[in-house]
């Protein structure tokens, strides 16, 4: 199946039920029995494919507005139920995610989990085997790309989408007050438990430069190759509260070690071999490529 013709019948399945996700998973069931068990297990790869695609900060704000709150979970299933609404709406919103205030979505099924299992599910109803895996998640960084969003900081980014699902930004003074508390929280050695705690070092104990730690905390998202969920105000890195953490970090208290067993033994040490990276997802590759675990 080329990727024109997983287009045609998406947008074909769209079309006869274009606000009932439902209703559109029963006619996607419908479509996909009639296709060779060759083409259906196509169609799952280029609907997976079309997934990886859509993984950037940008669309997961976009997300965060329509739906008015919007987790890692949920931004799965807002990616599938973009892909679901056709080719137009879904390559207009990866050139530019606040052209989804040019399609009609609904909060209420913005984020809806069923479509992304119909493919794997009409396979297992006629053949023995599970849906052959695609090879999609290889080709693709790993994490959503981009510049993380900040939810009291939406207009600029997304002007139009903020006017249609009625957002309202933070007032700056309240802006600036988040920002100076959690400066002066992550002052303290609570910047060793949150160093520990919010994905920033992997199992093999190697501590990212400031560069990258600033990032990270700045998005207020623990980075995806972390495989965590956890969420936080954004703030400022101290970049002096940083080498005073580490400096601690080269021995860590026995409390320090409960919070992550997974370092025991392990010497904790700045990496100072990845000039030129530039975000925690490359990072991690190129801590794969020096035949590090993580």
């Amino acid at each position: 199946m080329t990727i024109d013709e997983f287009w045609k019948i998406v947008e074909r399945v769209h079309a006869a039920s274009p606000k009932d996700m439902e209703a559109k998973c029963r006619r996607l069931a419908e479509e996909l029995r009639l296709l060779p068990l060759a083409e259906v297990a196509s169609f799952d790869s280029h609907l997976t494919e079309c997934y990886y695609r859509a993984n950037s900060w940008d669309l997961w704000g976009a997300a965060w507005l329509i739906c008015r709150g919007c987790g890692d979970d949920s931004f799965t299933d807002f990616r599938y139920t973009l892909i679901s609404l056709g080719k137009d709406a879904f390559e207009a919103t990866l050139a530019n995610s606040d052209n989804l205030a040019d399609f009609d979505i609904d909060p209420a099924w913005a984020a809806y989990e069923g479509y992304q299992y119909v493919p794997s599910k009409i396979y297992e109803e006629r053949c023995a085997s599970e849906m052959p895996r695609s090879d999609a998640s290889s080709k693709y960084p790993h994490g959503p790309q981009g510049t993380p969003f900040n939810e009291d900081e939406m207009t600029l980014r997304f002007p139009r989408l903020v006017a249609k699902y009625k957002h309202q930004d933070a007032a700056p003074e309240e802006v600036r007050k988040k920002k100076r508390r959690q400066a002066a929280f992550y002052n303290s050695t609570e910047l060793v438990k949150a160093l520990l705690l919010r994905g920033v070092i992997p199992s093999c104990g190697m501590v990212p430069p400031p560069r990258i730690v600033k990032k990270v905390f700045a998005s207020g998202w623990a980075p995806a190759a972390s495989g965590l969920s956890s969420r936080w105000e954004p703030f400022e890195l101290d970049e002096g509260a940083f080498w005073k953490a580490l400096a601690q970090l080269k021995d860590p208290s026995a409390i320090d070690l409960r919070i992550r067993p997974d370092l025991e033994r392990k010497r904790i040490a700045l990496d100072t071999d990845c000039l030129g990276v530039n975000n925690y997802e490359e990072w991690i590759r190129s801590l794969e490529k020096r035949g590090y675990q993580h």
